[in-house]
């Protein structure tokens, strides 16, 4: 223990990192360790509460096996089971020789240069990037290949916008198909939770979840339906023509005039 170390009792705010949410936290520090995570009652993003695996984030910190220098694959194989024998290799032959191939595909072509990532907050770095490098080639957008490329898209079209969740401070009935929004996933896991617990406790809303798998929110539904996998287009065009043609409840004013 360093004797800068000795005595130290302190919360100190941070984030967590443990998902793209990044919700507010405080880290409890003793003598220079941090020996446990908890949310910021302050941080209205996640409303003072943080998930599992939030709470675990010390394990990760502190795993024997976590990687804290660059690695070198010196096997070039790269099959199924075969080992990749890294090596331990110094920041400074890390920069160099990753400088090194950067300036021989550049002075090549840089539109040779891939780059993708699914780390959020490196989205706009590597797009300008690559740009600065000459090359149009990156998948670090929000609805590149990884992230929410049948959500994302069809969000901007109907809606103009990124992201969608249900509107639970008015729903009285909420299907989820395929998600378990308001059960501690996706953007905004806490304050969803949250919200989707207010919802269904103060005004009774219903919730009907079509999944096929038995999930977290499939258990706790008023409703699950365990419909096949893969028939998710025959379940919507069904739900379709209920509301056209069975019972008539859609803007058709809206639809002939705006569609």
């Amino acid at each position: 223990m360093s004797p800068n170390h000795e005595r130290e009792d302190v919360w100190i705010p941070s984030v967590c990192y443990m998902c793209y949410n990044c919700c507010g936290i405080l880290a409890h520090k003793v003598n220079g360790a941090v020996i446990k995570i908890e949310a910021d009652p302050k941080n209205p993003a996640n409303r003072g509460k943080i998930c599992a695996k939030g709470n675990a984030a010390p394990l990760s910190l502190y795993n024997p096996h976590r990687v804290k220098v660059p690695l070198m694959r010196t096997n070039p194989v790269k099959d199924i089971g075969a080992d990749p024998q890294w090596k331990e290799i110094s920041y400074e032959e890390a920069m160099n020789t990753v400088a090194g191939k950067l300036r021989t595909i550049r002075e090549d072509d840089p539109r040779k240069l891939m780059i993708t990532t699914f780390d959020l907050q490196a989205f706009d770095f590597a797009s300008a990037f690559a740009t600065a490098f000459g090359s149009p080639n990156t998948s670090a957008g929000p609805a590149g290949i990884f992230c929410g490329n049948a959500f994302h898209p069809i969000t901007y079209l109907t809606m103009g916008t990124f992201f969608a969740e249900p509107d639970l401070e008015f729903c009285n009935y909420c299907i989820l198909i395929g998600t378990q929004n308001g059960f501690v996933v996706n953007s905004a896991p806490m304050d969803l939770a949250q919200r989707m617990a207010d919802a269904r406790v103060e005004r009774n809303m219903k919730l009907v979840v079509v999944d096929p798998v038995g999930t977290n929110a499939s258990a706790k539904a008023d409703e699950w339906i365990p419909i096949r996998p893969g028939t998710d287009a025959a379940f919507a065009l069904a739900m379709a023509n209920q509301l056209v043609n069975e019972l008539g409840v859609y803007d058709r004013e809206f639809l002939t005039k705006f569609t």
